[in-house]
């Protein structure tokens, strides 16, 4: 019987390498996507260059990076995905196992005692048995039904390890986004707070002028107006710098922001980034981690398609026993205490051949293998509109804050000769309070559209699938853990 067993795991793996999966395709997407973005040619650069670019050499603002660290190692979020990834990872090892036999070993002693009424032989006995064995049991996977559960299993590993990455770009790109808009928050109250003080001065300028008789009641009242009204902006805009601050904390995992040395740059400085050549082809949108999920997710589907056939066929069933037994302990390891089983087993699915159980699960596995490519198709053209949309204001945005620049240059010195005017006695308190109110809207402006800027490449430097990772991945380098592919094969 011994020799029966040792064949098991030679047997489980000849059985074992084929399925009646269909063999898998990714789909064309050809016909969703153009080769590159709003007619920008394509360049001669790597193509996957900005999906491998580690966000450390994409943010040069070390403030930044300090947080993003932070983040990566305390946020909640990534920390549930990462370990919902050990989790899957752990669920393909178990099935994995079923692609061996079931071995386990078992020992045994038993004392009873037979009373003279019961006994055979009219006397009382008290009877001993010891027994030392090994069972197997295995299934014999002809049809790869087993296999084709494995590889689904490997798929969904993989799937959640992509929606890790994903989940590990979005953070990095939040942070960033949060981090700006603090320092879009910062700039903004710093602008409505030297306002605040201009218009305070002019507010007291008039009163005393309104006092003596040399100002009407029309300027006071319009000075006081505008006082109180920058004083609520003001307070609005420090309710939000606060607001972002909590926002950033807890995006970075702490109840506060962290004490970082580093000294915060200003929105101005938009060389912060490093530039993303517009040119890159759209084929490198099937590295993003989403849509390699997705894709992860359309592999397990056609695999499942293969268990699904499978099921139509007879499961072939082998188990067996050997080992030792005994009455006496001494006679336990003698040759002739050998006892040993062999029995295969056939389940034929007879009814459910019949009752339509198969046919319907075989199409539930079809309809969700079109169902996975459905969605294949709609994060490719997800991401294809995410990184058009962020190119167009990538084309527009220089231009627009170089007019908001000019513009609050006119504003200023609009703002400066009728200051000059009213403090000379020519003009009236109305134009300064018009130009004043316009130059603090365009300098509002203009850090609003630095920030625009700053949002919209790293929107674009997500949407490209770059920001998983810390350092650049070398071009040779797999982009999904190549590791779960070669493991257990």
């Amino acid at each position: 019987m011994m020799k029966y067993l040792s064949i098991l795991p030679f047997l489980a793996a000849a059985v074992g390498c084929t399925t009646m999966a269909p063999e898998y395709e990714r789909p064309d997407v050809q016909n969703l996507v153009t080769e590159t973005y709003a007619g920008i040619a394509a360049t001669e650069a790597d193509e996957t260059a900005v999906t491998r670019l580690g966000w450390t050499e994409f943010f040069a603002d070390e403030r930044l990076k300090a947080l993003i660290r932070s983040g990566l190692e305390k946020n909640r979020d990534l920390r549930v995905a990462i370990l919902t990834v050990e989790q899957v990872r752990a669920q393909y090892d178990i099935q994995w196992a079923e692609l061996l036999p079931d071995v386990y070993g078992d020992g045994s002693f038993s004392r009873s005692r037979t009373n003279k009424y019961l006994s055979q032989t009219g006397r009382a006995m008290t009877t001993n048995a010891f027994s030392l064995g090994v069972d197997a049991a295995y299934e014999v996977d002809l049809w790869g039904r087993v296999r084709s559960l494995t590889d689904q299993a490997l798929e969904q590993w993989l799937q959640a390890a992509e929606n890790e990455r994903a989940v590990r770009l979005a953070l990095v790109a939040e942070i960033a986004m949060q981090y700006y808009t603090l320092e879009l928050a910062e700039e903004r109250l710093a602008i409505a707070e030297n306002s605040l003080e201009t218009v305070k001065k002019y507010r007291d300028m008039v009163k005393e002028r309104y006092d003596v008789g040399t100002s009407t009641e029309l300027d006071y009242t319009s000075a006081e107006a505008q006082y109180q009204t920058v004083f609520s902006s003001t307070a609005q805009l420090r309710e939000a710098r606060d607001q972002a601050v909590n926002a950033l904390a807890l995006l970075v995992g702490e109840t506060a922001l962290p004490q970082i040395d580093a000294p915060a740059l200003p929105l101005s400085e938009s060389n912060l980034l490093k530039p993303i050549a517009a040119g890159i082809p759209s084929k490198a949108l099937v590295l993003r981690p989403d849509v390699l999920a997705a894709e992860r997710a359309l592999r397990a589907a056609n695999a499942n398609i293969g268990a699904a056939r499978a099921a139509f066929f007879p499961t072939i069933s082998l188990t067996g026993s050997a080992g030792l037994a005994s009455t006496e302990l001494d006679d336990l390891f003698t040759g002739s205490a050998r006892t040993w089983s062999f029995v295969p087993s056939v389940r034929v699915p007879i009814f459910d051949y019949f009752n339509g159980r198969l046919e319907a699960q075989l199409d539930v596995a079809e309809l969700q293998k079109e169902i996975e490519i459905a969605n294949y198709e709609k994060a490719i053209q997800t991401a294809f509109r995410e990184v058009a949309d962020q190119l167009v204001v990538q084309e527009s945005i220089s231009r627009r804050l170089e007019a908001d620049v000019l513009a609050e240059r006119a504003q200023r010195r609009r703002y400066e000769l009728t200051s000059e005017n009213f403090k000379g006695g020519v003009g009236v308190y109305l134009d300064v309070l018009l130009a004043q109110n316009d130059w603090f809207s365009s300098q509002q402006t203009i850090v609003q559209t630095r920030f625009a800027k700053i949002s919209s490449m790293i929107s674009l430097y997500k949407a490209l699938g770059g920001g998983w990772s810390e350092t650049t991945v070398p071009a040779e380098e797999q982009q999904t853990p190549s590791a779960a592919q070669e493991k257990k094969s």
